[in-house]
């Protein structure tokens, strides 16, 4: 039975606020478990949380929430407690062997958790293949009101904007969505000419951070940098500005700034850091866009 409690339908973007929603990315944090997570995220003023209930590789940190269990208790809550929701659900992996009826337990609980979002990577690179297979996975959770957003990775098997878009548009389904990383963007063959192509129905969300402008020189490099090195907005030299322009103002901002280096900063100042200077490059960008609209405008 699907939770009575949800009171999310995604997939209606254009009905939301226009009021950005930043939630905190579990990578961000991924050495806390959600019921330490979502309070801390709650306390730095974030509106939700990612959780990740599979590895994004095998062996990697994840966390584990049965349907019905006592921990999924304690974690619902929590989220009544704080008012902090779960937007996504990291990391359901295709590959080649992809079985969708594999995935039950982890989107039943994201039905339970009241997610909106399951965030999807790809090592399969025959794409006709992906497609078949979010199809089969966009069918199953259609009355979850979840979405699929689909993540391009330089080093993984959908590694660009126009793979990502080719395959979502293909799949022909109305949960199929991009998330766009901001870290992506600049380490794959993705211009921004690209992002502004896709679709503002097809980006749900999308993750900020920021990056120096030499990109490693090796696959690995890429890796290490995009889990465990990224730099606050303003710090690097990414075009944030330009993208932030050209995601919608309803899709949902991943605070997601994973760092090694500054380690010793205490986690919960950390993630409040990273909020405030998130907050504050999309404000200048608002600012200035507000400062473009003629003053008479609307008038009669």
């Amino acid at each position: 039975m699907l939770p009575s409690w949800r009171n999310v339908m995604f997939w209606e973007n254009s009905e939301m606020s226009e009021k950005r929603r930043f939630h905190l990315g579990q990578l961000t944090a991924l050495s806390m478990a959600p019921s330490a997570l979502i309070p801390m995220a709650a306390d730095a003023g974030y509106d939700a949380v990612g959780i990740r209930l599979a590895p994004s590789t095998p062996g990697g940190t994840f966390y584990t929430l049965p349907p019905g269990s006592a921990a999924l208790r304690e974690v619902r809550q929590i989220i009544a407690a704080t008012g902090t929701t779960v937007h996504e659900i990291e990391c359901i992996l295709i590959d080649e062997a992809f079985d969708v009826q594999g995935l039950s337990s982890i989107i039943e609980a994201a039905g339970e958790l009241g997610a909106r979002s399951l965030l999807i990577t790809c090592i399969d690179g025959d794409h006709s293949r992906v497609v078949d297979s979010l199809c089969s996975l966009c069918e199953v959770i259609a009355p979850y009101r979840l979405t699929a957003d689909l993540e391009f990775v330089p080093t993984r098997g959908v590694a660009n904007a126009r793979d990502a878009l080719k395959i979502v548009r293909a799949t022909g389904m109305a949960n199929a969505g991009i998330l766009i990383d901001a870290i992506h963007v600049a380490r794959t063959d993705s211009p921004l000419e690209d992002i502004g192509a896709i679709p503002h129905a097809m980006i749900n969300y999308w993750q900020i951070c920021d990056a120096p402008a030499e990109m490693p020189a090796t696959p690995e490099g890429i890796l290490y940098a995009g889990r465990n090195e990224r730099l606050l907005p303003g710090e690097g030299a990414l075009d944030l500005v330009g993208l932030a322009s050209l995601m919608p103002q309803a899709a949902a901002v991943s605070v997601e700034i994973p760092t090694i280096t500054r380690a010793h900063v205490d986690k919960k100042d950390w993630v409040r850091i990273a909020l405030d200077r998130s907050k504050a490059l999309l404000a200048r960008l608002d600012a200035d866009a507000e400062a473009r609209i003629p003053s008479d405008c609307g008038r009669s």
